[in-house]
């Protein structure tokens, strides 16, 4: 069973929060990672880069298929063109996305 910390459980329930939930993503094969955030974040020992992303809702296939997610970056600056270019627009590539509280950043699990 999974042990939340207490510092997430107070900011969950905490009916005026001065916290956001931040969205990350992260290409492992390729060591990026971005915030979904107006400011770079540190956490869990990385610097997530400020960009705008957003995420497709996963469709479901009676055929027994894998679903396929589709993450749609911002090009703003041309930061995630260059690095689409060096990587082959990243097709097939494996992206972690996190939700994590702006005020516990901390916490890692």
């Amino acid at each position: 069973m999974l042990n939340v910390p207490s510092s997430i459980i107070r900011e969950l329930y905490d009916l005026h929060r001065e916290s956001a939930l931040v969205f990350l993503a992260e290409l492992p094969d390729y060591d990026i990672r971005f915030a979904r955030n107006t400011e770079d974040i540190e956490w869990n020992g990385e610097t997530w880069t400020k960009t705008w992303f957003e995420f497709d809702a996963i469709g479901e296939s009676g055929e027994g298929k894998q679903p396929e997610l589709n993450v749609t970056f911002s090009n703003i600056g041309g930061l995630v063109e260059n690095e689409m270019i060096a990587h082959g627009n990243f097709a097939g590539a494996t992206c972690n996305i996190y939700l994590v509280n702006s005020h516990c950043l901390d916490e890692t699990d």
